[in-house]
């Protein structure tokens, strides 16, 4: 922050906000009313030309006006389509994660069920088939994170 001579802050506060668009219709304004006072036609003709003339910036303003609502018209359209596509593509992405999910979790179930059905068996003196011990003891080796 800046300081004056005594050291206390001094704050600054910058105005603006004037707009450009302000100064352009004020221009044209002292322009239009210019060329009025020094016109070498006579007041009907003046008149006309100047009617003629506010017509034609009526037109095309509006022309602009309809350029700008058929962009902003297109612009929604193509923001409104990639949307649309967007949610699809996350409904998709969430129905295979879905899956994914139950798919894991019922192997996973069945996986702890057979072991515990094992650890049963052996608990009561049951054999177990010798496939299934060789996988408890390799499972059994394996590292655990």
């Amino acid at each position: 922050m800046a300081r004056d001579d005594e050291g206390r802050e001094v704050v600054y506060l910058i105005r603006g906000g004037d707009s450009p668009l302000k100064y352009l219709f004020t221009g044209a304004a002292i322009g239009a009313a210019l060329a009025l006072l020094f016109a070498p036609a006579d007041g009907e003709e003046t008149r006309r030309q100047v009617g003629r003339r506010v017509r034609q910036l009526r037109d095309m303003a509006e022309d602009g006006l309809d350029e700008l609502e058929d962009r902003l018209t297109d612009g929604t359209h193509r923001l409104r389509e990639r949307v649309q596509d967007t949610v699809e593509d996350v409904r998709t992405q969430a129905g295979e994660v879905t899956e994914a999910v139950k798919s894991a979790g019922a192997t996973a179930r069945e996986e702890l069920e057979r072991r515990l059905a094992d650890a049963r068996a052996r608990r009561r003196g049951d054999p177990v088939e010798e496939e299934e011990e060789e996988e408890i003891e390799e499972e059994e080796e394996e590292p655990v994170a």
